[in-house]
């Protein structure tokens, strides 16, 4: 189909005949789906773009004052989605790779052996003495809020509370001392 047979189509379609209509916009959205094709190799994103271009010119074609030729105007308003999606994919690549390097940057917090050891063998040993504040400790480094321990372990409020402190001050002075008491 020649540029003439698609302005004739899109003079019938103003004019209100919808087959004309329809067999324009059925033409249309092919070869956009082509052309867009070929230029955004993602064809989720290709169509999104067709998808947002017939849109456009559907909204636009019946007030539309064509100077020159209805295939170029159409062709145009593709070519500036497309650009859009390519603009909007490099910002979104950019971002990523900044964003890896950034993270790259930061340096992983030093573990020291030492002292995780300790915190390991102080643990074993508060769980030797007591199995509920060994378990009230490991809950609560692991993030768990005091209300889900209360559930997990059937405790009241007070009594998860007395645990938490005497364990933190067991954990303490094994810490300090190598012993709990």
């Amino acid at each position: 189909m020649t540029a003439k047979d698609l302005n004739n189509l899109f003079n019938q379609a103003r004019a209100g005949d919808s087959s004309a209509g329809d067999q324009l916009f059925s033409y249309l959205s092919e070869r956009f789906r082509q052309f867009a094709r070929l230029r955004v190799w993602n064809s989720l994103d290709a169509d999104e773009v067709v998808q947002e271009t017939m849109v456009t010119i559907c909204r636009e074609y019946r007030t539309l004052e064509i100077t020159s030729s209805f295939t170029a105007w159409a062709y145009k308003v593709l070519d500036n989605r497309i650009l859009t999606c390519l603009q909007t994919q490099q910002t979104r690549n950019r971002r990523l790779e900044t964003g890896d390097s950034a993270i790259d940057a930061l340096a992983a917090p030093a573990i020291d052996p030492e002292l995780r050891r300790r915190l390991v063998d102080c643990l074993r040993k508060i769980c030797a003495t007591n199995r509920r504040y060994g378990r009230v400790l490991n809950y609560h480094s692991q993030g768990y809020g005091t209300d889900e321990i209360k559930e997990r372990l059937s405790l009241k409020e007070s009594t998860l509370y007395s645990h938490l402190h005497r364990s933190r001050a067991m954990l303490r002075n094994c810490l300090e001392s190598g012993d709990i008491k």
